[in-house]
């Protein structure tokens, strides 16, 4: 079950380009389940109270 979530968050963290969504799919936060912008815009989320919530 472990190596299974591995993958799955493996999976998300390294997508192929797709230009439909925000930051073309490269900067997301599984806790979230959020696409960001650029790589800034993602660890400002992290220091967040909402991703910090979660």
């Amino acid at each position: 079950m472990i190596y299974y979530l591995y993958y799955l968050a493996t999976k998300l963290l390294h997508q192929e380009v797709d230009f439909d969504v925000t930051g073309c799919a490269q900067h997301y936060c599984i806790t979230c389940a959020r696409y960001f912008v650029d790589m800034r815009s993602l660890k400002e989320h992290f220091k967040t109270k909402i991703h910090k919530k979660q």
